[in-house]
């Protein structure tokens, strides 16, 4: 998470978009189920015009939350938004808009509609991005599985196994179902294991 940036034109605010960045970092820790780039690595980039991606790729992140401060009166906005670090991608995005009668109750407020939002929106993008994963990898496999049956066919004496065969139902997140023969299946599994393996952990960077 970089630091939220101040827009109010007013230097004296930084106070503000600085703690609300803090603190927005300690409340994203307490969801365990991805890591969270340390507040020292996010404030190497205070000050500095750099975008989602290239921040993402600096410090190995695969989410980014960025957002901003804006101060008029007694009034507040607050924006924050989600991105896909690799894209550079919208995930989510919010308008935040409080009357400043106690600073730090605005600020607790902030935080937990903030966080509240972002931890299920990444395991969404997570689910959306693994099964994309899984659908590309699954049609290697069947691609891998072709190749071994034209292997076996070129080579003198061999049994001809069964081809691989796509069941014309669709199967659960969008991929066609595959049916392979018993002696695959093992190889099957295995397959599925590295697959999982592979897989990368979310990582939240904060702008």
């Amino acid at each position: 998470m970089l630091p939220f940036e101040n827009i109010s034109g007013d230097p004296e605010q930084e106070y503000f978009a600085d703690g609300l960045t803090e603190d927005l970092v300690t409340a994203l820790t307490h969801w365990r189920s991805f890591p969270v780039i340390a507040r020292s690595s996010s404030f190497t980039f205070k000050g500095r015009s750099v975008n989602a991606p290239a921040a993402a790729a600096e410090l190995g992140a695969t989410y980014v939350v960025e957002g901003s401060v804006r101060k008029a009166g007694s009034r507040v906005r607050v924006t924050a938004q989600l991105i896909d670090g690799p894209t550079g991608h919208h995930v989510w995005a919010e308008r935040y808009d409080r009357e400043l009668e106690d600073i730090f109750d605005v600020q607790d407020d902030l935080v937990h509609r903030i966080a509240a939002i972002i931890a299920p929106e990444v395991s969404r993008a997570e689910l959306h991005r693994t099964t994309l994963m899984r659908t590309k990898e699954m049609d290697a496999w069947d691609h891998h599985l072709r190749g071994e049956a034209a292997m076996a066919r070129q080579t003198p004496g061999a049994a001809r196994p069964r081809a691989p065969r796509r069941d014309a139902r669709p199967a659960p997140g969008g991929a066609r179902g595959l049916s392979v023969s018993p002696q695959s299946f093992r190889q099957k599994q295995l397959f599925e294991r590295q697959i999982r393996d592979r897989l990368p952990q979310p990582t939240i960077l904060e702008l």
